[in-house]
């Protein structure tokens, strides 16, 4: 990224790292690489991006780099995730990680044993943090809430001044995506008026920058990239699905219905693959930041 980040490079600055003009598509990858150790001056706080489970391989950033805090930060992660997190708290900072599930912190808390993180329970609705008591807010694909302005004020609130804050939301999606994404739909549970619709803060980039604005953000902008997934079968796109949000349609579903969309399913990969055998879909996730 050229030029100096939208963040700015005076504080701990949360950005999405760009994932190079020439990304290969990659299928079946055994593992997501392993985030390099952090170098001094440079703190890597929150992934922006959860790597595709089971099987699936993507393309895309993973993690928004913090560079050159002239200070140690202290940051705070709405909703954590096993395994996905590398923390590394600079003397004197303070990383806070929060996740809805006991189960997921305590998991969260053994993969980040000897980081310096602190893993806590909390609702990202009204997390019980003190207001204006950190330098870095972040929140990755989790701000599908009941009410999302709500939680976007309150998130702003914990900022100090010249704090900094970004939230990932996905974007536009393949066609193919949302024909698969269409199968399940059905069975998922009721979407909030508040935050559905074309009138919702996810219908565009503007309507987010709107809402961070409107909770009392400054300087607000918009950067988005394209993560691609590769399936190579139906049964890799199973995997991903139960994995995600969307295994409450599977969980709702009666073993007819299952095998009805598995089906389709099927039907819907094969006929998208492309030469070499796999079927590639893409997300665009859209990284909305600001500041106090």
């Amino acid at each position: 990224m050229s030029g100096s980040h939208p963040l700015g490079p005076s504080r701990a600055a949360c950005g999405a790292r760009k994932a190079g003009e020439d990304q290969r598509r990659r299928r079946r990858a055994p593992s997501p690489p392993r985030p390099p150790r952090p170098s001094p001056g440079r703190v890597r706080i929150a992934e922006a991006c959860r790597a595709a489970p089971g099987g699936a391989s993507s393309s895309g950033p993973r993690s928004w780099p913090c560079t050159s805090p002239s200070r140690a930060p202290r940051a705070t992660r709405i909703r954590s995730r096993r395994g996905r997190r590398r923390a590394c708290v600079l003397p004197g900072g303070r990383v806070v990680a929060l996740d809805v599930s006991p189960e997921m912190v305590r998991l969260t808390r053994a993969s980040l044993a000897g980081t310096g993180a602190e893993v806590a329970v909390g609702d990202a609705s009204a997390p019980d943090l003190p207001a204006a008591s950190f330098d870095v807010v972040a929140s990755s694909l989790v701000l599908f809430l009941p009410d999302p302005r709500a939680a976007l004020a309150r998130w702003v609130a914990l900022l100090c001044p010249g704090g900094r804050i970004g939230v990932t939301t996905f974007g536009a999606q393949s066609a193919l995506w949302r024909e698969l994404d269409g199968l399940l739909r059905p069975w998922m549970p009721p979407l909030d008026p508040r935050s559905a619709g074309p009138d919702g803060p996810f219908a565009s980039d503007g309507a987010m920058e709107s809402a961070l604005a409107t909770a009392g953000a400054m300087g607000v902008t918009t950067e988005t990239w394209r993560m691609s997934l590769t399936f190579e079968g139906v049964a890799d796109w199973l995997r991903f699905t139960r994995s995600v949000g969307q295994r409450a349609a599977w969980d709702a579903m009666t073993h007819d219905e299952a095998e009805r969309v598995t089906d389709a399913a099927a039907r819907m990969i094969t006929e998208g693959a492309d030469g070499s055998g796999g079927t590639i879909v893409w997300q665009d996730v859209r990284c909305t930041l600001g500041g106090r």
